[in-house]
């Protein structure tokens, strides 16, 4: 699912495209969302690690309030991990909007044709 503005999210208090899927799943399906983690030992060698699923969203709570939330514990999750191992993260898509690395400092400003 390609994520767009209308679903930034914050991580690490910079809103970031994360996707809602997960909770959207969990929300339609019933089934709680298990977080885990992966974490390289050695030349192919890894360990996963498996946590208490998530905590659901109070029953009476608006769909789209619960998948916020629900996408909210996951970033969390995916924080402490980071901020644990930062060595360990790797992440594969631009994860912040191009504005916002640019005034962040991450990304250059566009170069204008002469």
């Amino acid at each position: 699912m390609r994520i767009d503005d209308k679903h930034l999210l914050p991580f690490f208090g910079t809103d970031a495209g994360i996707t809602t899927v997960p909770a959207w799943l969990s929300m339609k399906t019933g089934y709680d969302i298990v977080p885990a983690y992966c974490e390289r030992t050695g030349h192919a060698r890894f360990r996963f690690t498996f946590y208490p699923a998530l905590p659901g969203p109070p029953a009476d709570m608006p769909e789209d309030e619960a998948i916020r939330l629900l996408s909210m514990e996951m970033i969390h999750m995916h924080e402490a991990r980071i901020r644990e191992h930062p060595d360990q993260w790797l992440c594969s898509n631009r994860r912040w909007p191009k504005q916002v690395m640019r005034d962040q400092g991450g990304l250059l400003a566009p170069v204008k044709a002469a």
